[in-house]
C-alpha cells in the first residue's frame, strides 16, 4: 500500500498539526499503514524542525510519500519507504 500527499502551512506550529492530521487519514483508509505512522511522522516533525520559520511572505510546503510491502503468508511486512520534503515557497494566496 502506498501514499502521497502534500499541504502548505503558514507556521512550524500549522504544519506539524496538518502532517498528523493528514497521516491519520492515510491510516483511516489504509490501516496497514498504522506500523509506519510513528516512524514517518516523527521524521516529517524532525524536519520541520530543521527549516527557518517562514517569513511572513513565505509558508511551509510539506510533501510525503511512502509505501510498504508485505507478504500474505507468512504475514509480514516486507518494505517500507518514506520522502519527505520540507520547504519554504512565496505564499500561493
Amino acid at each position: 500500500m502506498s501514499y502521497s500527499f502534500s499541504m502548505s502551512a503558514p507556521t512550524k506550529e500549522d504544519a506539524i498539526r496538518q502532517i498528523e492530521e493528514k497521516f491519520a487519514g492515510v491510516v483511516e483508509s489504509q490501516p496497514s499503514h498504522a506500523a509506519d505512522k510513528e516512524a514517518a511522522v516523527t521524521a516529517a516533525q524532525a524536519l520541520v524542525g530543521i527549516v527557518s520559520d517562514p517569513p511572513e511572505s513565505s509558508e511551509i510546503l510539506v510533501a510525503m510519500h511512502g509505501s510498504l510491502s508485505w507478504n500474505f503468508v507468512p504475514e509480514m511486512i516486507t518494505a517500507a519507504s518514506v520522502s519527505i520534503v520540507i520547504s519554504l515557497r512565496a505564499k500561493t494566496t
